[in-house]
């Protein structure tokens, strides 16, 4: 009989599936391949090659979380049998298996720098468009983590960075979070899927604008404004709202003062300040 090696034969794990279905996961194999030196004659021989012949190793015995030495099956391509395996770099491969686990987690925006000195971002209400396009919540948004347990027990939410410099209108984008932990380092997610990769996030730009404050008021009893001082405080109000709804607006009634009622020096009164819808 004739003799040769065959190098780099990928190992294949199988039964990944039953493993899952018991809430485990594979995250790390000793060798992904081994090195054969087969015996067998010289015709069968020239018709193998590295990557025609299988080895397989079966999860499906594994019933719990820990190290386990896995012994491979050999097949060889139809038509070739009898072939003897004098040595191998390895007979076995060592897995690790750890629980899988799943779990929910918040998205937090960050943002960084500020709208234009004429706008005004509504960072309150901070919204996510899911799958279905509806409006969601930041802090009623989740992403769902699965992984090893030690892995996703370290990941405490996930972080969007959101720029604002400079805008004028509603943000509305696609972006990539990262994963972190409690104290906001990112954690290696090379173990972890996830049901979405990007995040849509909206944030309302609204015009800016400083709008007075007046009082209606009534001359009486030999009072007139002329004769009066009138001090509002504070002067004026910033509001924020779509361009058209602050187009209509000059200033804010706070209410009316009739001269004639006020019997002593002076008269202090607060207004509650009501303000258009939209704005």
């Amino acid at each position: 009989g004739s003799d040769s090696w065959y190098y780099r034969v990928p190992i294949n794990l199988r039964g990944d599936k039953v493993l899952q279905d018991r809430g485990l996961m594979v995250v790390s194999t000793s060798v992904a391949t081994a090195n054969l030196h087969l015996e067998g004659n010289r015709s069968d021989l020239s018709k193998v090659d590295s990557s025609n012949i299988t080895l397989e190793a079966d999860l499906s015995d594994i019933a719990e979380p820990g190290k386990h030495s896995l012994r491979y099956t050999i097949s060889y391509p139809v038509g070739v049998s009898g072939l003897k395996v004098l040595s191998s770099s390895t007979d076995t491969v060592e897995v690790v298996v750890a629980r899988r686990i799943s779990k929910n987690i918040q998205v937090d925006v960050v943002i960084e720098n500020d709208v234009g000195q004429d706008y005004y971002a509504d960072k309150e209400n901070i919204t996510f468009i899911d799958e279905d396009l509806d409006l969601v919540p930041e802090d009623s948004f989740h992403i769902r983590i699965t992984g090893p347990e030690e892995v996703v027990e370290q990941v405490h939410h996930a972080q969007v960075v959101l720029d604002l410099k400079d805008r004028t209108t509603t943000v509305d984008e696609v972006l990539r979070y990262t994963l972190l932990d409690k104290l906001g380092n990112p954690v290696d997610a090379g173990m972890i899927s996830v049901d979405v990769e990007e995040v849509r996030v909206q944030i309302k730009i609204l015009k800016r604008m400083d709008l007075p404050l007046k009082l209606e008021v009534i001359d009486g009893a030999g009072a007139t404004v002329g004769t009066s001082q009138i001090v509002i405080d504070p002067p004026t109000l910033s509001v924020a709202g779509r361009e058209e709804e602050l187009q209509k607006l000059k200033e804010l009634v706070l209410g009316t003062v009739n001269l004639k009622d006020i019997t002593g020096e002076s008269w202090t009164q607060t207004y509650t300040i009501t303000l258009p819808e939209g704005v």
